[in-house]
């Protein structure tokens, strides 16, 4: 049986097996845009649009340029992206760059 909408489980896999294959990568952030969205170097000349998922933006993350991020996109659109997280080298240094 499938969940209903609005129930979730964090140990569930997003995309089921018919579903688009997706891919997780780290990158680095190039631009901050309007409506939480960013622009993220994911290779070397390979650059997508990416949002902020909902953990991170449930949380008031702040992301800057410059930050290394997790990104989650799927084959069927490789211009555009999910960030999932901050990588565990950029949460080093929160507290040089201000918290507020």
């Amino acid at each position: 049986m499938t969940p209903t909408r609005g129930t979730s489980s964090e140990t569930d896999d997003p995309v089921d097996e018919t579903g688009p294959t997706v891919t997780e990568l780290e990158g680095i952030v190039l631009e901050a845009l309007p409506r939480a969205l960013y622009r993220v170097e994911v290779g070397p000349g390979d650059r997508i649009l990416a949002h902020l998922s909902g953990d991170p933006r449930r949380n008031f993350v702040r992301i800057l340029k410059g930050d290394r991020v997790k990104v989650r996109r799927t084959a069927l659109n490789r211009t555009r992206g999910r960030i999932t997280g901050l990588r565990e080298a950029t949460l080093g240094y929160l507290g040089e760059r201000g918290t507020g």
